[in-house]
Formats: C-alpha cells, structure tokens, sequence
C-alpha cells in the first residue's frame, strides 16, 4: 500500500465530536475522491453522535460514582456516631442472581452484619452487577484485623453450605 499525503483540494468532512457545549475531537473520512457519498456523510454524522453520547455516559458514571462516595462520607458519623475507624476491607460476594428487593438479600445483609459487627466490623453494603460489596470499617485494633475478617469469612462460608444443604434437602 503507498502512503499518500493529503492534498489541498481533497474534500475532507470533520463533524466536530461535542459534548456539555465543549469541543472534544473532530471525526474525519479522508476521501480520495472529489465528493464523499451521502451514505458516508451519514456515518460520520452518527458515530459522532454516538461517541459524544458515549463521552456523555461515562462522564455521567464517573459523577454518579462520586456523588456516592461523598453521600456515604458525609453521612456515615450519623449512621454510628462513635465510628473510629482504623482501616476497612471491601468483600465482594458474587452470585448468579442478586435482587435488592429480594427478601433472601436482605437476610444475606443482615446475616453478614451480625457476623462482622462480632469480628469488630462495621458493614455498608450495596448490591451492583450480581455482585454483594460489603465495606467493612474496622472498628479495633488494626494488627489483627486480617484474622479477623479470615474467622468471618468461614462462618459465612459455614452458613452458606449448611443453608444450601437444609433447603436442598426439601
């Protein structure tokens, strides 16, 4: 293949990829021709939206990821006042199919609060993509807090094969 250079007279459209009234980039077809087809004039005017509308819902991710990390920060001292933490672990708790309207969730969540609140823990937990991600804020000393998350991982690997063996046996 030989390069070829741009020429002058070369009909070169570039929509302008725009997002939140801000120039992002410029999307061109270089045509070798004089004129490019209306079929390639309407590709380019498409994906340009397209990628600006991409732009638009990872910048939208990104703020919603933000707003709640500081909702959780503002308001964690009013879920317990006297939260000196010394650390956290984040434990993800993946399954085939999580339902945060679920009762059996809402178990699994206060299953895993009672099991971590006695190892010294305190847990937020939310559920994302079939995924439980609990964050545990250690509220002890910070030397033994990986045997501790060890001793609560078990009992919730012991409660999940006993459960699972009780309700299979029905």
């Amino acid at each position: 293949m030989k390069e070829k250079t741009i020429q002058r007279h070369m009909n070169i459209p570039h929509p302008s990829i725009q997002a939140l009234n801000q120039k992002l980039a410029d999307l061109m077809i270089i045509s070798e021709s004089d004129s490019i087809t209306e079929f390639e004039s309407l590709i380019l005017d498409r994906s340009a939206t397209a990628l600006a509308q991409n732009i638009l819902r990872a910048l939208y991710v990104e703020e919603r990821r933000k707003t709640e990390e500081e909702q959780i920060y503002r308001h964690l001292p009013d879920l317990e006042s006297a939260l000196k933490s010394n650390g956290c672990v984040v434990l993800l708790s993946k399954t085939d199919q999580l339902d945060e309207k679920d009762s059996d969730i809402t178990h699994l969540k206060i299953f895993f609060c009672s099991i971590f609140q006695s190892q010294g823990f305190f847990l937020l937990s939310t559920i994302r993509k079939n995924q439980l991600i609990s964050i545990l804020l250690n509220k002890r000393k910070s030397e033994d807090w990986k045997s501790r998350i060890e001793a609560g991982i078990h009992q919730a690997i012991e409660f999940a094969v006993t459960a699972y063996d009780y309700f299979n046996y029905f």
